[in-house]
């Protein structure tokens, strides 16, 4: 040990980094935090500081800039601890809506960067794609998917399920666990049968209405689908089968439906029309509206001190501000019918298909 410190020290004084001297510091546990440093390729003032500015890390940061820590679909909620305090990347992209002879409504993205101490555990929630088997009536996918209808000689499918980002754990439908959500992508509808067409796609600020390309029937197609908005779940034709706060509907409904998708708010199902998708959100999105607290579903005020409303949002973004205090930066939603990146960065694609994914990046300890 002692001839690794004078080899280290020789180097050090010559003002000189090699690599031959990071692995030997790499290899030896040497308190270096008393001896001045000066380079001019560097701002650290001592051998430890600069080498972890070499390493990328933080000093008890461990991984490197860029690392990335993946999320498939699992059924159950996953988690992430924070291995160092530094500025993280988190990207989710929503399930795609069950196809029954036509495609359901694939999935939003939405991403950004946020800071996290070390040790903070995130909670993921990955969608599960609408249920399509050969039943009268299919559930939705894991996280808010909604069940498709029951009717006796039309086949339908569920609709997508949300991919979120919470800061409490519990079962997905857990009320505090759902109001704890910081980032959320929205979830496709799922399609049926009886109509010549695909299901929606997820949404942004707000998910997209169901749709009908036959005649009225019974007057229930001639009434909206309507999707999730910032403050409400989407509204149904057919005895007000409605979405809701983190879900579309969960049981079965009857007639001729495609589930909604689920999202921040969830879409409705519909007769007559598939379903309608989620909306989106994310903490530090401008239209975004974030809830006053964990234990009210009030939106929160804006920055006169009014309650924040879908409009007052659009134009003051401490409306998108999460109660937790996690607000994000570089944040970007994309619908589920554009272009957005697929899983792994390296190309594009049009929504996302089949089950829903999730990842987070680190990108040390500033965010540039």
């Amino acid at each position: 040990m002692k001839i690794i410190q004078r080899k280290a020290i020789f180097y050090y004084t010559l003002g000189i980094l090699t690599t031959s001297v990071i692995s030997v510091f790499a290899a030896a546990t040497i308190l270096s935090k008393n001896i001045s440093y000066s380079n001019p390729n560097t701002s650290a003032t001592n051998v430890e500081d600069a080498l972890n500015e070499l390493y990328k890390n933080d000093g008890n940061c461990k991984i490197n800039i860029g690392d990335t820590y993946y999320y498939g679909y699992s059924g159950t909620s996953q988690y992430f601890i924070a291995p160092c305090s530094g500025y993280y990347t988190f990207s989710a992209w929503g399930a795609q809506g069950g196809s029954y002879t036509y495609k359901g409504g694939n999935g939003a993205y939405v991403t950004g960067t946020v800071y996290v101490n070390k040790n903070t555990f995130i909670y993921v929630y990955v969608g599960g794609k609408g249920g399509e088997n050969s039943t009268q009536t299919n559930i939705g996918g894991y996280n808010g998917g909604g069940y498709s209808g029951n009717n006796t000689d039309v086949y339908s499918a569920g609709g997508g399920g949300a991919t979120d980002f919470r800061l409490k754990s519990g079962l997905w439908n857990d009320e505090e666990g759902l109001k704890s959500r910081i980032l959320v992508a929205a979830g496709g509808s799922g399609t049926t049968t009886y109509l010549s067409v695909a299901g929606v796609a997820g949404g942004t600020i707000k998910g997209i209405n169901g749709i009908s390309n036959i005649s009225p029937y019974n007057n229930y197609s001639t009434f909206p689908v309507t999707a999730g908005t910032q403050i409400s779940g989407g509204m149904g034709n057919l005895n007000a089968i409605q979405g809701s706060f983190g879900m579309a509907i969960q049981s079965n409904t009857g007639g001729w439906a495609g589930g909604g998708g689920s999202g921040y708010y969830g879409g409705a199902n519909g007769c007559g029309q598939t379903g309608a998708s989620g909306s989106s959100y994310i903490s530090g999105y401008q239209g975004c509206v974030a809830i006053s607290s964990a234990t009210s579903l009030t939106p929160r005020n804006d920055a006169n001190g009014t309650q924040c409303t879908e409009s007052s949002a659009a134009s003051d973004i401490t409306c998108s501000y999460h109660y937790s205090g996690y607000v994000f930066t570089n944040a970007n939603m994309i619908a589920g019918n554009a272009s957005m990146p697929t899983h792994d960065g390296t190309s594009t694609m049009t929504g996302n298909s089949g089950n829903g994914y999730a990842k987070i990046t680190y990108l040390g300890t500033t965010s540039n």
